[in-house]
């Protein structure tokens, strides 16, 4: 029972200066202020002897029959033993003064006085159990609510990421293919950097964020392939200052943006996809020029709408900021 007085016991002292009050001015005439600072001091060790109570009412209440069951069963059962156990207290403090010490004249006027004290202490210690239930189990729905909406976002994003990577590995592995006869030597450099890429993959698929500096250096493993892969056909120019490396980007974020790029757009020596990544305030963007091809039978149209929403979660308050222009496609993405 000291966790009780431990853990309410300012609220405790803040009710018996309410008492003192109520009785300094009720009882002006009747009552020395000595004697309303002793009662006060006793009602510190009432208001406990209650709280106790009304605790361990409200837990075995809350196990046998909670709000959720009946609510208007509960309240009534529990005030009304309250206000039972409080009548029952004061009313025998009257009767003890009464006719046995008679330090306070009593009439009508104090007993009805002092049953309201204690219905409004009970009915405010009663208020406080009942709006401390209602905020756990409004915090608890709120914190599965979230948990809920990041599992969702996390197991789309995982699908997504399994959507580009067989397609991503079978366009490597093709270019892989042709490298073996036509240079040797630049397709082992080939396949060592797809190794970089899918160790990367495997060790960060768990991790919510990584640092913006390994995003970049995985980031400089794929464009290699990407270069390898289509040439002059594909620039990709990157201008993030030092002072961004420390903070924090979902893996994989830039991979998928870039390869989002390239998927939707014609590329070609003479007119090349060139992308740019660089930062705008505390975002980081991937802009690419807009030339979509005619005829794409492979696109979800999913890919981007489940990043934002991965972000919405991961960090509630930014979001990721899509530019869509005849010329230009961009896609902000905030940095944690």
């Amino acid at each position: 029972m000291l966790y009780i007085l431990k853990r309410y016991y300012a609220i405790m002292v803040m009710m018996a200066l309410f008492g003192f009050v109520f009785r300094a001015v009720v009882f002006f005439e009747e009552m020395p202020l000595y004697i309303n600072a002793v009662v006060t001091v006793a009602s510190v060790g009432a208001l406990w002897v209650l709280w106790a109570f009304f605790y361990g009412l409200n837990v075995y209440l809350n196990k046998t029959m909670p709000y959720e069951t009946n609510l208007i069963k509960r309240l009534s059962l529990q005030i009304g033993l309250g206000l039972l156990m409080s009548y029952a207290f004061v009313n025998t403090l009257f009767f003890v003064n009464f006719y046995f010490y008679k330090f306070l004249k009593i009439d009508k006027i104090i007993v009805v006085a002092g049953n309201l004290m204690w219905t409004l202490i009970v009915l405010a210690i009663n208020g406080f159990f009942i709006g401390e239930y209602f905020f756990y189990k409004w915090k608890q729905a709120l914190t599965r609510s979230i948990e809920a909406e990041r599992d969702l976002a996390q197991v789309q994003f995982l699908n997504l990421q399994n959507q580009l990577n067989p397609h991503f590995l079978f366009n490597s592995l093709t270019t892989l293919n042709s490298l073996i006869h036509e240079n040797p030597h630049r397709a082992s450099t080939f396949l060592k950097q797809l190794a970089h890429i899918y160790r990367y993959v495997m060790q960060h698929n768990q991790d919510a964020l990584v640092s913006l500096s390994d995003e970049l250096d995985f980031l400089q493993h794929y464009l290699a392939l990407l270069s390898t892969r289509f040439e002059k056909a594909f620039s990709c120019d990157i201008a993030v200052g030092k002072e961004w490396i420390t903070r924090k980007i979902v893996p994989v974020t830039l991979q998928i943006l870039i390869e989002n790029a390239v998927k939707h757009n014609q590329m070609s020596e003479e007119n090349p996809l060139a992308v740019q990544v660089y930062m705008e305030g505390e975002y980081i963007c991937v802009k690419n020029l807009k030339r979509l091809k005619k005829n794409l039978t492979t696109s979800n149209k999913i890919g981007l709408s489940n990043l934002r929403k991965l972000y919405k979660v991961t960090a509630p308050q930014s979001e990721v900021f899509i530019e869509d222009s005849l010329a230009h496609f961009i896609v902000k993405v905030p940095l944690l």
